[in-house]
């Protein structure tokens, strides 16, 4: 059971961008294992442009960075496990190209306990 559509424009099959080495946190790794979700299949999407449940100043930065030399940055909702509540994961691609980043918002944004 997944939270979204398979993909929103199920027309679109070449990938959008190059997503370029790939780099999983551990974190993330956890909730995707957790939620039983394919890590492909969010790098499908992303690379597709399906964004999942970025703002509409994301997707448009997005839309645009398919032209510019800008980051591409997807926002993806997974189940956690026996949680009820989500777990937001981001999949983000340098602007270029040469690596795309999957992780959770909070390992940017929390400070680091030592």
């Amino acid at each position: 059971m997944s939270f979204w559509p398979w993909r929103r424009n199920p027309k679109r099959t070449q990938p959008l961008f190059q997503l370029g080495q790939v780099a999983v946190s551990e974190p993330a790794r956890a909730a995707l294992r957790a939620g039983q979700t394919v890590l492909g299949d969010l790098l499908n999407r992303h690379q597709r442009g399906d964004w999942g449940q970025v703002d509409e100043v994301d997707a448009k930065q997005n839309k645009l960075a398919l032209r510019l030399p800008m980051r591409v940055r997807s926002c993806y909702l997974l189940a956690s496990g026996r949680d009820p509540l989500a777990v937001e994961i981001w999949v983000i691609t340098s602007a270029d190209r040469l690596r795309t980043t999957v992780l959770l918002p909070r390992e940017i944004f929390d400070e680091h306990e030592e």
